[in-house]
C-alpha cells in the first residue's frame, strides 16, 4: 500500500441517504458464526464488532442475519426476529456507534442453502441445493408473501435496535438468489417463468423494507448479477434487475455472483497473490495442495458492467481487494465508488486507521480461507497469526469435515 495523502480519494467524505461516510473502505458482511445458539447477539460478537469499529471503516455491514428460524444458514448465526433479544442487538449497535461508525443490518434467508440439519428447507422450486444437496419443498404463494413480511419485520427490528440502515442479501445462492435464477425458479405462476416474474420476490422484499424504514433511510443490496453456471441467470437479466431496484430508490449496489457451485466461487482462495506468494503462504497446508492466485478485485468486471449499462447509484466493489493502489485505480477508472473488505478485517481489524497513518504494505491477509473453513464450528477469526492456532487448525481438519 502507498502512503496516504491529504487529498487521497479513499478518504473522501461522502453522503448517501441519511449517512455521512468518512471513507470508501467498508467492512463487508461476514458470516461470523459467533452468536448464541438461538441467534442472540453474544458478548464475543459485540467485542468482534467493537474492534473493527475502533479501526474506523467507512461503515460496517453486519454478517447476514436470518429473518426467521427456518432461514438460518449456519450454527451460531445471528438472528433478527421477534424471538431474538432486541436489547442485545441494541448493545451491539451502541458498541459500534461509540466509535462514530455507521452499522448496517444485512438481512437474509437461506432458502435451501443451509448447514443446519434440523431445518426443512424451502425454495421457489424443488431442486437439490447446488452446494449442500438439501432437497427443499416448494413454497406456495401464501408462504412467499409471508416471507416478504418476515423481511419487513426484521427491518423494523433493526430500526428499533438503532441500526443506520439495511443491506439486503440478494446473492450467493440464498433464497433471493433462488427466486432470481431460472435454474432454481421454474415456477409457472406470478413468481417465476420469465424475467419479470423472477424479479417479483426481490422487488417485493425491497419495497416492503423501504415502506417500513422510510424513503430517506440508507437501503442497499448485495445483488447476484449472474450465476456461475452458464445455463443460469444471465448478466443482462441481472443488470436489468438492478435497474428496477435503482428506479425504486435503492441507495447503493454490491454486485456478486448469484448461484454458485461452492463458496470458493465467491470467497476465492489466495486472491490478490501471485503464485510465489501463494506457495510461501502455505497453500499446500490450507487449500488441498492446489496452487491458486486469483486476481485482485475479481468482481470489478461486474461493477464496470453496471456502469456501462447506465446504473448510476454508488457501486460497492467486494472480492479480494488487497492494496490501496488497486483502489485508487478503480476510482480513477470510475468502475466503483466504495470497497468492501472481509478477510483483511478478520486479520487486521484496525486496517483503515493503519492506511490513514501511512500503511505502505499489502494487507497481511493472504486469503488462505482458514477463517471460513471453521464456519459453523468456531467464531470467525484468523487462524494463522500464531503457530498455536495453526496447529489447532490442522488438528481440527483431521477431526471434522470442514466447509470446503
Amino acid at each position: 500500500m502507498t502512503k496516504a495523502h491529504i487529498h487521497d480519494p479513499i478518504f473522501d467524505n461522502i453522503q448517501i441517504a441519511n449517512l455521512n461516510i468518512k471513507n470508501r473502505i467498508f467492512r463487508a458482511a461476514t458470516s461470523e458464526t459467533a452468536a448464541e445458539k438461538n441467534g442472540d447477539v453474544s458478548d464475543s460478537l459485540i467485542e468482534f464488532y467493537s474492534e473493527i469499529a475502533k479501526g474506523q471503516p467507512g461503515l460496517i455491514f453486519t454478517g447476514h442475519m436470518f429473518v426467521e428460524s427456518e432461514g438460518q444458514y449456519a450454527p451460531f448465526q445471528t438472528g433478527i426476529t421477534p424471538q431474538n433479544d432486541l436489547l442485545r442487538l441494541k448493545k451491539l449497535v451502541r458498541a459500534v456507534h461509540k466509535f462514530n461508525v455507521p452499522v448496517i443490518a444485512e438481512l437474509s434467508h437461506c432458502g435451501s442453502q443451509t448447514m443446519m440439519n434440523n431445518i426443512i428447507t424451502k425454495s421457489p422450486s424443488v431442486l437439490p441445493n447446488l452446494i449442500y444437496g438439501n432437497q427443499p419443498r416448494e413454497l406456495n404463494e401464501k408462504e412467499i408473501k409471508n416471507l416478504i413480511d418476515r423481511f419487513k419485520i426484521s427491518a423494523a427490528l433493526a430500526m428499533s435496535a438503532g441500526f443506520d440502515g439495511i443491506h439486503i442479501h440478494g446473492g450467493n445462492g440464498y433464497l433471493i438468489s433462488q427466486f432470481s435464477s431460472p435454474i432454481t425458479n421454474t415456477r409457472e405462476d406470478g413468481w417465476g417463468g420469465n424475467e419479470k416474474n423472477r424479479d417479483q420476490f426481490f422487488l417485493g422484499v425491497y419495497k416492503a423494507i423501504r415502506k417500513e424504514i422510510g424513503p430517506n433511510r440508507f437501503l442497499s443490496a448485495r445483488v447476484g448479477i449472474r450465476d456461475v453456471q452458464s445455463n443460469g441467470l444471465s448478466v443482462e437479466e441481472g443488470i436489468a434487475r438492478v435497474k428496477k431496484l435503482e428506479s425504486c430508490g435503492l441507495n447503493s449496489i454490491e454486485p456478486t455472483y448469484n448461484l454458485m457451485n461452492t463458496y470458493k466461487d465467491n470467497i476465492k482462495p489466495f486472491a490478490g497473490n501471485d503464485i510465489i506468494k501463494s506457495l510461501t503462504s502455505g497453500t499446500f497446508l490450507f487449500d488441498g495442495f492446489k496452487i491458486r492466485a486469483h486476481k485482485e478485485g475479481y468482481y470489478s468486471e461486474l461493477c464496470e458492467s453496471l456502469s456501462l449499462s447506465g446504473v448510476t447509484i454508488p457501486k460497492i466493489l467486494v472480492g479480494g481487494i488487497r492494496t490501496t493502489n488497486f483502489m485508487r485505480k478503480i476510482l480513477d477508472e470510475k468502475k466503483a465508488d466504495f470497497f468492501a473488505l472481509s478477510r483483511p478485517f478478520i486479520r487486521e481489524p484496525e486496517l483503515v486507521n493503519k492506511i490513514k497513518k501511512g500503511y505502505i504494505k499489502k494487507v497481511a491477509c493472504v486469503s488462505c480461507n482458514m477463517c471460513f473453513k471453521h464456519e459453523g464450528f468456531h467464531q470467525t477469526q484468523c487462524w494463522r497469526n500464531n503457530i498455536n492456532k495453526i496447529a489447532k487448525h490442522l488438528i481440527f481438519t483431521l477431526k471434522h469435515s470442514l466447509n470446503n
